[in-house]
């Protein structure tokens, strides 16, 4: 027998639905719930416990204070680098977020949440 025809007589049989050793997964089937992750919602509301708070929600916490935030206390909050608190803040511009850029006294710029639109 040649190699091509080991190999068309090894796929027919290898768990697809033709040789009737598996089903086809449906959709269904595919989610996965997390045990350790389900009703984290309703328990963190019913015990007064706060979920963890996510570095983006960080990071418009820093900018909604009057003073704003510089790129060095994002990234320090953050642990991002430089671009990616950049990213972050075009991101918050694209959902309509007004950022307010301004030069201190010592010529760092700050930046700040400003009116949405």
């Amino acid at each position: 027998m040649s190699k091509s025809g080991n190999k068309s007589a090894s796929k027919a049989t290898r768990g697809t639905p033709s040789a009737g050793t598996t089903a086809p997964i449906s959709n269904s089937d595919r989610r996965r719930v997390n045990p350790k992750t389900t009703g984290n919602h309703a328990h963190a509301k019913s015990t007064g416990t706060r979920r963890r708070q996510t570095k983006q929600a960080k990071i418009e916490g820093l900018l909604r204070r009057s003073a704003g935030a510089t790129i060095a206390q994002l990234t320090k909050a953050t642990s991002w680098q430089a671009h990616s608190i950049r990213a972050a803040l075009t991101g918050l511009r694209k959902k309509d977020h007004e950022i307010v850029r301004s030069k201190g006294k010592d010529g760092v710029t700050r930046y700040r949440l400003g009116e949405a639109h």
